[in-house]
């Protein structure tokens, strides 16, 4: 289930917040699910026309995010999630 924020970007819900343990309890995504670091990784080539349409979204995202006041703190390919298309065959 996830979720389009206010903002307008899809992420997925938080479950619960746990300080003491500095954890965070979200969402499954599936698993097919990927971070973004490691679909680069398997890609193997920046060169990839994917690449573009990557890079296109990321800045999308991030416009959004700013624009409703959102700033994440630590944004990096590591913590952004790709979710296959729930419409493959």
């Amino acid at each position: 289930m996830n979720r389009v924020r206010k903002s307008g970007v899809l992420t997925p819900a938080i479950y619960l917040v746990d300080t003491n343990d500095k954890k965070i309890y979200m969402e499954y995504l599936g698993e097919r699910s990927m971070t973004l670091k490691d679909f680069i990784r398997e890609l193997d080539d920046l060169t990839h026309p994917a690449m573009d349409v990557i890079v296109q979204k990321m800045a999308q995202n991030l416009a959004l995010m700013h624009k409703g006041d959102n700033i994440h703190g630590d944004l990096t390919t590591s913590n952004m999630m790709l979710r296959p298309s729930l419409n493959y065959t």
